[in-house]
């Protein structure tokens, strides 16, 4: 079995402490791991909180990484760097030093994924559809990650960093992440 090569949007969040300073760590505790290459990083955007809003605002970033691990072993070492930042337990969309989502992934093909010959292939739990670009993009619904993060399209902290760093990035509807930007308000309760 060959090592699978993936680029991979992550998404990170802090609304605890120096919030820049716990993105910055975090960012450079992956690429010193060794396993992780950052590849592009969004700007920082300053965002209310969703789902549990008696809390500080949040500064969120995304980041284009690239990486040889699968997606189970990338989430591992994102909750590890969490953890060495100072991230504690707390309530489900509550205050945290440093959140990591893994938000996308796109495999080039390889022996360790699936038989790629179709369009689309649901193994599992694992669905893998092709892009235009050749890479196989990872579906993954399971009780520890889902890919891409089901929330992705609906929350602006994500959907404009991800359309900074890739306005072509395709959607589910099979437009392109910047026309996201056209149709959608994604700037409520959010600021460069």
């Amino acid at each position: 079995m060959t090592a699978t090569f993936a680029r991979v949007y992550l998404g990170f969040g802090s609304n605890l402490g120096d919030r820049r300073d716990n993105i910055a760590k975090g960012l450079a505790m992956l690429r010193e791991s060794g396993k992780v290459e950052i590849v592009k990083v969004s700007s920082l955007y300053e965002t209310e909180p969703v789902g549990y809003t008696d809390q500080g605002l949040f500064l969120n970033a995304v980041a284009l990484v690239e990486t040889e691990l699968l997606p189970d072993g990338l989430l591992a070492l994102c909750k590890d760097v969490e953890v060495k930042v100072g991230r504690k337990p707390t309530v489900r969309w509550g205050p945290r030093v440093l959140d990591i989502d893994v938000l996308m992934y796109f495999a080039e093909p390889s022996d360790s994924l699936p038989n790629q010959s179709a369009d689309s292939i649901q193994v599992g739990c694992t669905g893998i559809s092709r892009n235009q670009l050749g890479s196989t993009e990872i579906k993954i619904n399971t009780p520890s990650l889902s890919i891409p993060h089901p929330r992705i399209w609906e929350r602006g902290f994500v959907i404009i960093p991800l359309a900074e760093i890739n306005p072509d990035l395709p959607t589910p509807d099979g437009c392109k992440a910047e026309s996201l930007l056209r149709d959608f308000s994604p700037w409520t309760g959010l600021q460069l």
